[in-house]
């Protein structure tokens, strides 16, 4: 069974208003595995369990004002900031996180 998270990166700034990451829910065992993450081995498997779960999404390049798929091959590319906030809200069963 799929659910999808589709996560708001709207606090990245006016720029950013429609720029949105989608992932299927994490189950219970999956979350335990991000949450658990503490070695350079366990972040390789963080990743490798964000690309399994990502489904899509857009940001805007800043430089070129460009939109940009979000895929797993660039998922990487991503600024850390915006992949732990993806995780805080993916994790979170605060409704005002989404």
């Amino acid at each position: 069974m799929k659910i999808a998270r589709k996560i708001s990166l709207d606090y990245l700034g006016d720029n950013h208003k429609d720029d949105y990451i989608t992932f299927s829910g994490l189950s219970y065992k999956e979350a335990q595995i991000l949450s658990k993450s503490e070695t350079e081995q366990d972040a390789d498997a963080f990743m490798e369990l964000l690309k399994q779960k990502l489904m899509g999404g857009s940001i805007v390049d800043d430089e070129t004002n460009a939109a940009v798929p979000i895929t797993k091959e660039n998922l990487e590319d991503l600024p850390v900031d915006v992949l732990t906030t993806a995780i805080e809200r993916l994790v979170s069963t605060d409704s005002t996180l989404s």
